[in-house]
């Protein structure tokens, strides 16, 4: 019974430490400042921007959404910045999906090939260039657009309208509310990256590229094994998870940054 009380306790203890630190939190929660400016921007880019794809019936209005929440930054060159770098390597990741979806459609082998090649280079792309921006959502349209092919390879040019017009359309209206709302700046600077040193001091990045391009590869199998719904954002979740920013130089940290 004393076992059973001090569980109990230990349990309420927990449960109310959890609630003081919400009420900590919420207590820190301002509606002026820098943060309460940057948090309406990106509500007001991302509702606009889902109210814009509605009135001209676009699709897959959630891509319009996730451009204005994410091309919104603190900072008007910043989000121009953003922006430009999205609709860049989203019109990229088009042209080079719809050039190679005729001749990868019905075959899986030559199409897992390629989704390695893309992705590894995508992902030694967003690490090691200063545009690493593009690179990721290069990389990103052309997985999603060359595995919803694998579905129906009619849907790939459809598709790859919807991606470039809505992508547009929510960069387009966060860069507007950024011209707007936010305050004058400087845009992020280009962190002092190189293609240089992949087989030395840079193998790190070339082996965590070489295992994200193997993991979305391997998608296709898994999704006609397991005959899941949509192949594509499987791959979105993958390239997101192992897009990290900066890898240590021993392999077994670069993969505890992945997991956490």
């Amino acid at each position: 019974m004393r076992e059973l009380l001090a569980v109990s306790w230990q349990e309420f203890l927990l449960i109310l430490g959890a609630f003081r630190t919400i009420w900590e939190e919420l207590l820190e929660i301002r509606f002026t400042g820098p943060r309460a400016l940057r948090s309406t921007m990106t509500t007001l880019s991302t509702s606009l921007s889902v109210t814009a794809a509605l009135a001209l019936h676009m699709d897959y209005v959630w891509w319009a959404a996730m451009s204005g929440f994410m091309a919104t930054q603190v900072t008007r060159p910043g989000s121009i910045q953003r922006a430009l770098l999205r609709i860049v390597g989203t019109m990229a990741g088009v042209a080079v999906s719809i050039a190679v979806t005729p001749w990868l459609a019905y075959d899986h082998v030559a199409g897992s090939l390629f989704i390695f090649c893309v992705t590894t280079l995508g992902t030694l792309g967003f690490m090691l260039s200063p545009h690493a921006y593009a690179w990721l959502f290069a990389t990103i349209t052309v997985n999603l657009i060359v595995l919803s092919s694998l579905q129906n390879p009619l849907l790939a040019v459809p598709a790859a309208f919807y991606r470039v017009y809505e992508v547009i359309i929510g960069s387009g209206i966060a860069v507007l509310v950024a011209l707007a709302l936010a305050p004058e700046g400087v845009g992020t600077a280009p962190a002092p990256r190189g293609w240089s040193g992949i087989w030395d001091r840079n193998w790190p990045h070339l082996l965590h590229a070489m295992r994200a391009g193997l993991t979305v590869m391997l998608l296709p199998w898994v999704w006609s094994w397991l005959v899941l719904p949509s192949p594509s954002q499987m791959s979105i979740t993958v390239v997101a998870i192992m897009a990290v920013p900066t890898l240590a130089a021993d392999p077994m940290e670069g993969g505890r940054r992945v997991a956490s």
